[in-house]
């Protein structure tokens, strides 16, 4: 499966993850090559959601906080890093682990 792929299937995972927690809508922004690959909708807010999968053994989500963080949103919508960690031998934590940026 190449890079881009795996992206894509965790994009959609993601979206079903969102769904089933509750989120009105959720949205990919398909093709996009911009900042956030998904909005979600929920009650009272918005959220951009930029996701990452990575295969690798270290990944380090500053250099992506900081393009995020860049991003001016008006008030109620929240900025996120979804990050999934694929199963790796020479890691021990491995699933989504979210990094809210402010």
């Amino acid at each position: 499966m190449s890079n881009k792929s795996f992206g894509l299937n965790k994009e959609r995972e993601l979206k079903k993850i969102f769904l089933n927690k509750g989120a009105l809508e959720v949205v990919r922004a398909r093709g996009s090559f911009g900042k956030f690959d998904i909005i979600v909708f929920w009650k009272d807010i918005v959220e951009l959601v930029s996701v990452k999968a990575t295969k690798r053994k270290y990944y380090s989500e500053v250099g992506e906080c900081k393009k995020i963080s860049k991003v001016q949103v008006p008030k109620g919508v929240y900025k996120s890093l979804y990050v999934y960690y694929a199963p790796n031998k020479e890691r021990n934590f491995k699933g989504w682990k979210c990094v809210p940026v402010k």
